[in-house]
């Protein structure tokens, strides 16, 4: 039998599933990707490109892309490349997505270089400022006192002594 509390549950539950719907579209989503690393031999396969069999191969490798496959047999890792047409959604989003790494490594290093330039201009204006108001330093040598010279030859004793030269 419906009445007044299932009707005041029900539009409870409906404002508080469309709030939370509300907050949680402004989230992005995250999605887990699972990076395996190719094997070196596969690698250059792929820079070289397909084993070219006759002129269509050339057209043919423009407008795809080589993904490689990764599958198991028991304990054993097999991979197989996939040349993805270029017109498939998987081969498009990847092809944007490597863009869009391209162009926010080449925007970082651009930005690292400008701020290093920017601090080593600093720093040589800091050090042109710091010359600039340091005194020179002034030669002091000329100041001190002619230094001891001891006389060469044997010593006088009459003089160090003070005998004989002088009468009383």
């Amino acid at each position: 039998v419906p009445c007044v509390e299932d009707e005041d549950f029900i539009q409870a539950l409906d404002k508080m599933m469309l709030e939370n719907l509300q907050q949680r579209s402004g989230e992005s989503v995250k999605v887990h990707q699972l990076d395996v690393a190719i094997p070196l031999h596969l690698k250059s396969q792929l820079r070289e490109g397909p084993p070219l069999g006759g002129g269509e191969g050339e057209a043919e490798s423009a407008d795809t892309m080589p993904f490689v496959m990764l599958t198991r047999k028991g304990n054993k890792q097999q991979f197989k490349i996939l040349n993805v047409p270029m017109s498939s959604q998987l081969a498009a989003n990847h092809w944007n997505q490597q863009q869009a790494e391209q162009e926010e490594r080449m925007r970082m290093k651009k930005l690292t270089l400008d701020i290093n330039e920017r601090q080593e201009q600093e720093d040589y204006q800091e050090m042109l400022q710091s010359l600039a108001q340091r005194p020179a330093p002034a030669n002091t040598n000329r100041e001190r006192r002619p230094r001891y010279q001891h006389p060469k030859g044997a010593p006088n004793a009459d003089l160090i002594f003070k005998t004989g030269g002088r009468r009383r």
